[in-house]
Order: structure tokens, then C-alpha cells, then sequence
């Protein structure tokens, strides 16, 4: 009985050890996945600030003030109608 007893204790201990290293692996997982999340994010905000850094040197600063003209070409759609 006493060997019965000692050997449940040694599993008990086992398990409890277990559910320790269990904790922690998830726990890793989890840290790593929320740093890979944020070193994404991170990595989309700089695109797009580069994207508009790029954008506002090629986009010239007068043609935002200018009105377009399509020349005949709202002409030719009023006419057709």
C-alpha cells in the first residue's frame, strides 16, 4: 500500500510539473505571436510612410491648386444626348 501511495504521490508531482512547463510554452507562444503582430504593424506603418514621403515629392504642389480641363470632352457628352 505504501508503494501504491508513493507512486501516486511521484505522478501527482509529475503532473503537476508538467502543467508548469505546459503554462509556460503557452505563454511563449502567446508572447510571439503579439511581437510578431506588433514587428508587422511596425513594418506597415514605415511602408506607409514611405509611401507618402514618396507621394509628396513626386506629386507636383500646383496641380493641387489647379482646376483640371477635359477640353471637349464634356462637350462631346452633352452633345451626344
Amino acid at each position: 500500500m505504501a508503494l501504491i501511495s508513493e507512486w501516486m504521490q511521484q505522478c501527482g508531482k509529475k503532473v503537476l510539473d508538467n502543467a508548469g512547463i505546459v503554462r509556460d510554452a503557452c505563454f511563449a507562444v502567446a508572447e510571439s505571436f503579439i511581437f510578431g503582430f506588433r514587428l508587422i504593424m511596425l513594418l506597415c506603418a514605415g511602408l506607409a510612410t514611405a509611401s507618402a514621403a514618396v507621394a509628396w515629392r513626386k506629386i507636383p504642389a500646383e496641380s493641387a491648386a489647379r482646376v483640371p480641363d477635359f477640353g471637349d470632352v464634356a462637350a462631346a457628352e452633352e452633345s451626344r444626348w
